[in-house]
């Protein structure tokens, strides 16, 4: 099976599995990048936004930066789906499976203390009557269900990335038995 940006396994790679499966990217590589794409998009959406108006400048400025971090994250978005993907041996990737089911239990345990102190935040926030109680309330908010997609798709790469192993272990069987 063939995954879309990635190159096919040849005769002598039997033993070779794609370092980022088909699924999502959450390598650290991938995730800085997409984080400098989106604070810078979002500051120069916002320098924008301010720029333009002189009527309301601060929500001018709010609204340009989440243009711009829309923006932002569409390009790079495509920028990183036109890079080509790595392959690693298959011992590389057994161990890389091991650290990203050990990062993948550290991630769930982080990902309930983040939303348990978000929704601390709402509840202590909320009767509270100002502009930055409710800036950190709708952060809190969006961290909320943004922590559990990362957390789904990372848990989704950790299985891709088994299934991966698991054809290249197949392939290299069969390679095995042609051969005798």
């Amino acid at each position: 099976m063939e995954v879309a940006g990635e190159a096919p396994c040849s005769e002598d790679e039997p033993r070779t599995v794609p370092d980022v499966p088909g699924s999502c990217d959450l390598s650290r590589r991938s995730n800085l990048f997409q984080a400098s794409m989106a604070l810078t998009g979002s500051a120069v959406g916002g320098l924008v936004g301010f720029g333009l108006t002189d009527d309301r400048p601060e929500l001018a400025a709010l609204a340009g930066g989440a243009v711009g971090l829309i923006l932002a994250t569409f390009i790079s978005g495509l920028v990183l789906m036109c890079l080509p993907r790595r392959r690693i041996s298959l011992d590389a990737a057994r161990n890389k499976l091991q650290r990203m089911k050990r990062r993948a239990n550290v991630t769930r345990a982080v990902a309930v203390l983040l939303i348990l102190v978000c929704a601390g935040l709402i509840y202590a926030l909320a009767q509270r009557d100002g502009a930055w109680a409710f800036l950190v309330c709708v952060a809190a908010a969006c961290l909320i269900p943004g922590t559990c997609l990362y957390v789904k798709g990372f848990v989704l790469q950790v299985r891709d990335f088994q299934k991966a192993i698991q054809e290249a272990e197949a392939r290299q069987t069969d390679r095995h038995l042609e051969s005798q």
